[in-house]
């Protein structure tokens, strides 16, 4: 359901969730352009108590200086963090801009957990991932324990072990992927259009001559270009190369 169509952003309710979706449908041009939507977003985040929020970037590339970065944190990161479970980016195409978030973030964090995604599947998955994991089976118990020295939350989980497992390699998988798009950011933006195509082809294991057919290219030309993806990305494998079209798979849409 749509509940908000400014003339920059839309923003849109999943009732199950209890989640707000949003994405700017036309880029803001000004910093007042971008202030008028946050502060309509945050009215409506803080009025109706959300806990979910998705942000789409796509369109999204307005640098903002630390100025502003500070009144968004003071605005909106502050008052909707109140009722924030779960804050979920998707990357934008302009990723430096996004980059500009991502740091901002580490430097003053909030209550809410963020993170960073590359494609807006993985920030639902992640989002849509529930403790029910854990008390289906009627076996699990779950006990707060307080916080520890460092205020972290502290949690004694008694389950079964597969269950444990299971959760703890989705948790390690979803915060790696996060951190390798920050990381690598400024090496993938170094690849041109035709060598994001080759590198798709590298991850799923295809020779140059395979390659150079699906593309119309020379063999000569597609080894120039693995060349110089190898050097740009500082990989020398298949599965490196995958690890990139996994974390930047948005890009390739």
């Amino acid at each position: 359901m749509t509940i908000h169509n400014g003339d920059h952003l839309t923003i849109e309710y999943e009732k199950e969730a209890h989640r707000y979706v949003m994405f700017w449908h036309k880029p803001p041009s000004t910093f007042k352009e971008f202030q008028k939507e946050m502060l309509t977003y945050t009215k409506y985040f803080v009025k109706n108590g959300i806990n979910q929020a998705l942000w789409l970037h796509k369109n999204y590339n307005l640098p903002l200086t630390e100025e502003q970065l500070d009144w968004v944190q003071e605005n909106v990161n502050e008052p909707c963090s109140e009722t924030a479970v779960k804050v979920a980016f998707v990357v934008g195409e302009d990723a430096i801009v996004h980059l500009m978030v991502m740091d901002h973030f580490d430097d003053n964090p909030i209550d809410s957990e963020v993170r960073h995604f590359s494609s807006e599947e993985r920030a639902r998955k992640w989002l849509n991932y529930d403790q029910q994991e854990f008390t289906t089976s009627g076996k699990t118990k779950i006990t707060f324990e307080g916080e520890d020295e460092n205020g972290h939350s502290v949690f004694t989980v008694k389950t079964p072990s597969a269950s444990v497992i299971s959760a703890l390699k989705s948790f390690k998988y979803l915060s790696e992927e996060g951190e390798f798009v920050k990381h690598h950011m400024k090496q993938y933006l170094l690849l041109t259009p035709r060598e994001k195509q080759v590198l798709i082809m590298m991850a799923k294991g295809m020779t140059s001559k395979e390659i150079a057919s699906v593309l119309f290219l020379s063999v000569h030309t597609v080894a120039t270009h693995r060349k110089a993806i190898n050097q740009k990305l500082e990989i020398t494998s298949v599965m490196e190369a995958k690890q990139y079209v996994d974390a930047f798979q948005l890009y390739f849409e």
